[in-house]
């Protein structure tokens, strides 16, 4: 049996509602930092100095 289509939008609502602070939460904490590792992972530095040089592909 179909659903109406009002049941669907409200479904939709109700994902986004509960999605959408779990990932203004999970974005900052977890996957920009996990970027910013694999960025650095590519980069020789010694964790003092401002100087970061480009070391491979």
């Amino acid at each position: 049996m179909d659903k109406p289509i009002s049941k669907i939008k409200t479904n939709r609502l109700d994902q986004v509602v509960f999605l959408g602070p779990l990932l203004l939460c999970f974005v900052p904490i977890v996957i920009i930092p996990f970027i910013y590792a694999v960025v650095m992972s590519f980069m020789r530095w010694n964790g003092i100095s401002s100087v970061k040089s480009f070391i491979g592909s």
